[in-house]
């Protein structure tokens, strides 16, 4: 409780500026005179909901991220156009804030989350296995980029290196409805939960088959 000329124990864990407003109580005297006792006190700052989210990023994972290891890069490929189907390729340059150079993305919005997609060798044995085939050739699921060798959703919200490019994870890449007409009947299902990621460029440089993928230093650090 604050008292009159007291300043609010909780404005100080919040940095200026802070909103000031005045609080008037009306007392009523026992003799029957009204006193009024007027005093200021400081409100904390609104903090936005990413503000919020930012501060309490701390997961569990944290403490493991040391043991992610590496992955290298199994397949990459690119859309010209939205819609039309990905052309393989054996090496791309990512651009910062923008894409992999001849991707329909490159001329989007800069600095949009879904930059780059990715999704793991292993996710696409899972899918495979669901829907009761052998092979699934990647394309056909629409990522930018095939990794193996590490669990994927281990570098969600992280910064991770793919070759000499820096990306940062920004939310997982759920199947849209199309994965039902390109898979067949339940392919929706088969590639739910494991659709891979959706990554932004943070720092542009060139991906080839067979690069490394290793988490960046910085989120070791954290």
């Amino acid at each position: 409780m604050v008292t009159p000329g007291q300043r609010d124990p909780a404005s100080s864990l919040f940095p200026s500026p802070v909103l000031t407003r005045r609080v008037g109580v009306m007392l009523c005297d026992p003799g029957g005179l009204d006193l009024t006792l007027d005093w200021s006190c400081e409100s904390p700052p609104i903090l936005t909901r990413q503000e919020l989210v930012m501060s309490e990023r701390k997961t569990p994972l944290d403490r493991y991220l040391g043991t992610i290891g590496e992955g290298s890069v199994e397949w990459i490929g690119v859309r010209p156009r939205r819609r039309e189907p990905l052309q393989p390729q054996t090496r791309a340059r990512a651009v910062e804030d923008l894409g992999l150079e001849g991707d329909h993305r490159m001329s989007k919005t800069p600095g949009s989350g879904r930059q780059v997609t990715l999704i793991s060798r292993e996710f696409i044995g899972q899918i495979a296995a669901q829907l009761g085939i052998a092979h699934l050739d990647p394309a056909r699921l629409r990522r930018n980029i095939v990794i193996a060798g590490l669990n994927l959703n281990a570098l969600r919200r992280q910064r991770f290196w793919v070759g000499d490019a820096l990306l940062e994870a920004t939310q997982l890449c759920h199947p849209c409805a199309r994965m039902e007409a390109e898979l067949g009947p339940g392919g929706f299902v088969a590639m739910f939960g494991y659709g891979g990621l959706c990554a932004k460029v943070l720092e542009g440089g060139a991906i080839e088959l067979g690069a490394t993928v290793r988490l960046a230093r910085e989120s070791l650090t954290q």
